[in-house]
């Protein structure tokens, strides 16, 4: 399995690095969502939906991912405002790298419990019925 599509399924099945480790905090949500998928820019509706934070709190927590520069409004399309992570800013390079490894610790923590069950199946299959 690449790295990326390990990255998607980590997204796709828990709340995000950020997010399961700060307890589902809204913000991480954000941050995880635009640090998986920081190639594009996003609408407010759009980071809403695919972070699973509602729109108050995009409307809170935006604005300050703004002002610390973490989160740039890139452009407008039509009504809406774009949104990019700043990946030029070191702090964003140095959470991609702490996100980066909080994934990879928790992808072999999660293979070896994998491996460990796995053995202990084949274990009991192979135990003599009484």
């Amino acid at each position: 399995m690449s790295m990326s599509s390990q990255s998607d399924q980590i997204f796709e099945t828990e709340l995000g690095v950020l997010g399961d480790l700060f307890s589902g905090s809204s913000t991480a949500k954000i941050l995880d969502f635009l640090l998986m998928f920081r190639e594009f820019d996003y609408s407010e509706t759009d980071i809403s939906r695919n972070a699973g934070v509602s729109t108050r709190h995009i409307y809170r927590s935006l604005p300050k991912l703004v002002d610390l520069n973490l989160v740039n409004q890139t452009r407008m399309s039509g009504r809406s405002r774009m949104y990019k992570l700043n990946a030029d800013l070191p702090a964003i390079q140095a959470l991609e790298k702490f996100v980066f490894e909080i994934a990879k610790t928790k992808i072999n923590d999660d293979s070896l419990k994998s491996q460990s069950t796995q053995i202990q199946f084949e274990e009991a299959e192979e135990m003599p019925a009484e």
